[in-house]
């Protein structure tokens, strides 16, 4: 057992996720609560709000609203997720913490019932998002690929 890591970190997609899977909008207020709660844990990385087409995802419409209204403890990362050269904008523009990253679709319906874009044009996005962060002097941290394993 001696080569099990000595501490792990957690990274809790539990708001962002579940707040984006509800079939009813949740309040503001609601949000931010159990967001600030799951802060008062120790977790050192929450994924709060999507920055994402509100049509598609009517439930993240009030993503600004909620990143706004969080109280932001030390040491404690707030992030959100962002599929699109828009998305990213927006994330940019608001106050929760904004990692270099590249999103890839392995599927085109996931991309399509996702993003709303083919994987061809999502790849155009995040060429633009790659842009972003050079001319902002970020780098690019870390890379997903989406859907590999099946889609929603």
């Amino acid at each position: 057992m001696s080569d099990l890591p000595k501490r792990i970190t957690i990274d809790e997609e539990g708001p962002r996720e579940g707040f984006q899977s509800e079939k009813k909008v949740i309040p503001v207020a609601d949000k931010v609560r159990l967001i600030e709660a799951l802060a008062e844990t120790g977790l050192k990385h929450i994924a709060c709000v999507s920055y994402v087409n509100p049509k598609r995802v009517p439930t993240m419409a009030d993503a600004e609203e909620v990143a706004a209204a969080i109280h932001r403890k030390p040491g404690i990362h707030y992030s959100a997720l962002y599929l699109n050269q828009q998305g990213l904008e927006r994330a940019l523009r608001g106050p929760l913490d904004v990692q270099g990253s590249v999103r890839i679709t392995a599927s085109e319906t996931f991309s399509r019932k996702n993003i709303g874009k083919s994987v061809a044009d999502s790849l155009v996005e995040q060429r633009m998002s790659l842009q972003t962060f050079k001319d902002r002097g970020m780098p690019v941290e870390w890379g997903v690929v989406l859907g590999a394993f099946g889609c929603n």
